[in-house]
């Protein structure tokens, strides 16, 4: 192998390249390391018959491990930073492609190739070595690709050696990325864990199916060509109303009868096939659209907000929650402006650039801090730092378990205050938090928040300005990628949301339009995308890792929290029109706030005009009734 082949072959890394090991110089492995998402910055870890090596992944998830005189079989461990989960991989000895993914697919056949339990395995490689044959590793690929099948999907490619590349909030990624998607959706809907599904499967005596549906359970049923939307319990969270998160139960039958449940009184209502794949309509004419990891967004007449699975079993100071959060808050409330002797209530919306930590246990549960937008013309001043907001500390023992409604069984979210001030907490929220494949997502739903150094005066003295609303917290652990030069298509995104100070019709939705993104020489954390003739500067994890802060002109900006799953929180400077202009110096800046879910690409087939579907592993038909 000659050296500028050897350095091709480490460079192409993500586009696995087939560069061969073994050699005097050292065995080099390579592969992409994903969980859902690519795992950026990532430890991984191999055990070969002969040398062991560690290294970290790139931020796109790519890897290259050379063991100086190593020399196969090898068995391959890759830990999330996110949500510090163990993913595990085998490469036979010779390989004639020394490319080994880590993934939760690859985790399924090592289970199934070695009978054993991956992670204990890796713990203990001696006698496993021999197992690790190409005969018993095409067992565990065919396990798991059965395994994909049954929770809705395919997959005809090796997930050990095939092609993969990760999503990324504005791109797809290859079919088997879309297949890990599928396991880890349906998993976080069934909130049971990958290590009990590789557990099951090293049961060589136990069927795939079997072992597949005595895990995910009533998630086995899913609307169909959108395996990601599941049948189970969610809540429903309406983005500014301030009242509690709705638990529903939500069943994509076989038996062609859709329903949408509510615990509470177990009102149903029937819930059809929308108009595209991965969308679903409620009697009383909500529109749900589900991304690839299971979180959905609602649209009605006069609301839009957020559907996430129920976890019982989250905890928020376990590993895969504690640490570091972007955020995007949006809030909604009322203040009396008096203008010329007249006291005219004013409902307005505000949009918060936030950054969370949750914690380990002896410290402030959920902490806060406000972060500060600028709009120069220099270039991005946005920052977060100095602006610690007092009221942002859920305190834990202010936080109290909430059930669901009934059942009377822990639903892992709690209701939380911050400290009493003056008797009075000023930050009360139902804390919701989501893991699935490699995002942890935390959704703070606003009972009551006190705008930060803004209040008024109509004659009774100083009053705070109080809101309700939604917090969207995501966690992060590394820098995000520069996205790739191309091209977003016209309907490639659904959009919803609420544009102040038009009261015809405040709450809209719509398809996005196509858009162009381009690199900016010579920037790391910058680009540009063009849409409709508009061109923005995108600057990335600004104010604070995990937002984008984008610029369309010295004055307007946005900044947009975005997930690799394909859903994104956004928010936009606005004006206030007259006779209002006056408030915007006491109110500060106001925003245009939406949210964008992007096509799943795991659709098999569009929905018909004249039927809609909804079914599980069996076809069944649910007429739409248009």
């Amino acid at each position: 192998m000659t050296a500028a082949f050897r350095t091709l072959c480490l460079v192409m890394g993500a586009a696995l390249t087939a560069c061969g090991g073994g050699g005097g110089a050292g065995h080099t492995i390579t592969g992409v390391a994903a969980s859902g998402a690519a795992i950026a910055q990532g430890t991984v870890e191999a055990k070969c018959q002969v040398g062991s090596g560690t290294t970290t992944t790139g931020l796109d998830g790519s890897y290259s491990l050379t063991i100086p005189g190593g020399q196969g079989p090898c068995l391959l461990r890759a830990t999330d930073p996110v949500t510090k989960t163990a993913f595990h991989s085998a490469l036979e000895k010779d390989a004639a492609a020394a490319v080994a993914h880590i993934t939760p697919l690859s985790d399924l056949v090592v289970a199934r190739a070695l009978g054993a339990e991956p992670a204990a395995a890796f713990l203990d490689p001696g006698a496993q070595f021999e197992k690790i044959t190409p005969a018993n590793l095409a067992v565990g690929i065919e396990a798991a690709q059965q395994a994909v099948a049954v929770v809705g999907s395919a997959l005809d490619v090796d997930p050990l050696k095939g092609q993969l590349k990760t999503a990324t909030p504005q791109a797809q990624g290859t079919a088997l990325d879309r297949a890990i998607d599928v396991i880890m959706a349906t998993l976080a809907a069934a909130d049971t864990a990958l290590s009990r599904l590789a557990a099951a499967l090293a049961n060589n005596s136990t069927g795939v199916s079997d072992s597949v549906n005595g895990l995910v359970g009533s998630s086995s049923t899913f609307l169909t060509g959108c395996p990601a939307a599941r049948s189970g319990l969610v809540w429903v969270i309406d983005s500014f109303s301030g009242s509690a998160p709705v638990a529903h139960e939500i069943n994509f039958s076989t038996s062609g009868a859709g329903a949408l449940k509510r615990l509470s009184d177990n009102a149903t209502q029937a819930i059809t096939a929308g108009s595209v794949s991965c969308s679903f309509v409620t009697a009383d004419e909500r529109e749900f659209r589900i991304s690839d990891n299971g979180i959905g967004m609602w649209q009605s007449a006069n609301a839009f907000g957020v559907l996430v699975p129920i976890q019982p079993s989250t905890s928020l100071t376990a590993d895969s929650l504690t640490g570091q959060y972007g955020a995007l808050g949006y809030l909604k409330g009322t203040y009396v402006y008096s203008l010329l002797g007249n006291n005219i209530p004013v409902d307005f919306t505000k949009a918060l650039p936030l950054e969370f930590s949750i914690n380990a246990p002896g410290k402030p549960l959920i902490q806060g801090r406000r972060c500060d937008i600028g709009s120069g013309s220099s270039g991005p001043t946005a920052t977060c730092s100095g602006l610690d907001d007092a009221d942002m500390k859920l305190i834990p023992t202010q936080c109290t378990p909430i059930l669901i409604p009934g059942r009377g069984t822990r639903s892992g979210a709690q209701r939380c205050r911050s400290a009493a001030s003056d008797g009075e907490s000023n930050f009360i929220a139902q804390v919701i938090a989501y893991k699935s494949g490699g995002s942890a997502t935390v959704f703070l739903a606003v009972e009551k928040y006190r705008i930060p150094d803004l209040s008024y005066n109509v004659g009774t003295g100083e009053t705070p300005v109080m809101a309700t609303g939604l917090m969207v917290l995501s966690k992060v652990e590394t820098d995000a990628p520069l996205p790739q030069v191309s091209r977003i298509e016209a309907d490639d995104f659904w959009e919803t949301g609420y544009a102040p100070f038009e009261p015809a019709s405040p709450f809209f939705k719509r398809s996005a339009g196509a858009s162009e993104i381009t690199l900016i020489a010579g920037q790391s954390k910058s680009y540009r995308s063009t849409q409709g003739g508009v061109t923005f500067t995108h600057h990335l994890d600004k104010p604070t890792n995990g937002l984008i802060w984008s610029r369309t002109g010295d004055a307007g900006y946005m900044f947009r929290l975005a997930s690799p799953a394909g859903w994104s929180f956004a928010a936009e400077k606005v004006s206030y029109p007259a006779p209002y202009s006056a408030a915007q110096g006491i109110l500060g800046d106001t925003y245009r706030v939406s949210a964008q879910v992007r096509k799943p690409s795991f659709v098999t087939s569009a929905i018909g005009s004249d039927a809609s579907v909804i079914v599980g592993p069996l076809p069944a038909v649910l007429r739409a009734g248009r």
